[in-house]
């Protein structure tokens, strides 16, 4: 876990620091560890993740963004709901200021998508039985046994399928970042950002810092100084932190001062990459304060492929929160069947992938 990442040091306390940790468990192991480490953004953490390839980007929850930094693991999340800790909760009020609600399938959808493509050594489902935040995937009132059977389906699908991976890998080039942190932090970050934004466009990627073998993929760089000409046949596309002036010929570059999700957005239509509006990084969600309740609907790139998920029923309740909501169906049910388990039965109407349930209503939905 480990989320809060500390800041300051100099770089070679960092390196020692590191040193430390892996050296001292593989004594006491006696083998190589792994360390998934919850991604926090930081610096001083990606010195791990770019200079200690047994240490790789973790997210516990995957609203938060995941640096494609050496990743290798997808976290699902089937539902949150964190009324349990929520300071506005009248039966039992909780420390957090804000009811944060997500019950998007197809942030689940893409999660397996990424999976497939990456072959992770690493499956996580975040707070499995963590239900004061409304994740639990023991049966219950509400949705019976439909999140247990939906993780069994997401372990069958990823137990039988090949990793989807085709072609040569990408390469994604990028400067080091704690020492630039050090002297230019606000570039620092923003490379930061782009790399976590990389993440779903080009999963499969190789990570490494100026200088890296460049493999026969697409080759992206994310660096304060322009990249090396092009080889011949080579696709190089450069975001570039500080603004695009002096790129050498054969590589497109891209300004990537402004919003970053849109700079990698550019990055990936120049290397023609079958980009699409993605949620993995940025999900529907719902968050009520005593004062008000905002929704809010977010897209950032993905090169993913749309999948469906692996099971043929779900449940959709709509949150407390709001009188009524639009629910969305997962991928590809264009004609499913409904059955209300909570409700009076009434006319349901789909409108763009949705259906609108009033709560406390309760709808299982089948796979036609």
């Amino acid at each position: 876990y480990g989320y809060q990442f500390a800041g300051g040091g100099t770089v070679q306390a960092w390196d020692l620091f590191f040193r430390q940790v892996t050296d001292g468990l593989m004594r006491a192991l006696g083998r190589e560890p792994v360390l998934h480490w919850t991604d926090a953004g930081r610096p001083e953490q990606a010195y791990g993740f770019q200079h200690f390839p047994s240490i790789r980007p973790f997210t516990f929850n995957p609203c938060h963004p995941q640096s494609a930094l050496g990743a290798d693991s997808v976290t699902f999340c089937l539902g949150y709901d964190d009324y349990g800790v929520w300071r506005g909760n009248t039966e039992a009020p909780g420390p957090r200021e804000h009811d944060l609600i997500i019950d998007d399938p197809r942030l689940v959808e893409e999660g397996l998508a990424l999976a497939q493509v990456t072959d992770p050594s690493l499956v996580f489902f975040y707070g499995w039985n963590e239900l004061y935040e409304g994740e639990g995937l023991i049966p219950d009132e509400v949705h019976g046994d439909a999140r247990l059977e939906l993780a069994a389906g997401i372990l069958r699908a990823l137990d039988t399928a090949l990793p989807g991976q085709t072609g040569p890998a990408a390469t994604v080039v990028s400067d080091d970042l704690l020492p630039l942190a050090r002297r230019t932090p606000g570039l620092a970050q923003r490379q930061i950002q782009l790399l976590q934004l990389l993440r779903t466009v080009l999963p499969g990627a190789r990570c490494g810092l100026p200088g890296t073998a460049l493999g026969q993929g697409p080759v992206v760089y994310t660096t304060v100084a322009p990249p090396p000409p092009a080889e011949a046949g080579q696709q190089v596309a450069w975001l570039a932190p500080a603004g695009a002036s002096g790129a050498a010929p054969g590589s497109v570059a891209l300004d990537a001062t402004g919003d970053p999700a849109t700079a990698v957005l550019e990055a990936a239509r120049a290397l023609d990459l079958p980009v699409r509006p993605g949620v993995l990084l940025a999900p529907d969600w719902i968050r009520v304060s005593p004062s008000q309740v905002e929704s809010a609907q977010a897209g950032v790139p993905t090169c993913l492929p749309a999948i469906s998920l692996p099971v043929d029923q779900v449940v959709l309740a709509p949150a407390r929160a709001l009188p009524e909501e639009a629910m969305r169906l997962p991928t590809g049910w264009a004609t499913p069947r409904f059955r209300w388990l909570r409700g009076t039965p009434r006319p349901l109407v789909m409108e763009e992938g949705s259906v609108r349930l009033r709560y406390p209503e309760v709808l299982e939905v089948h796979r036609a």
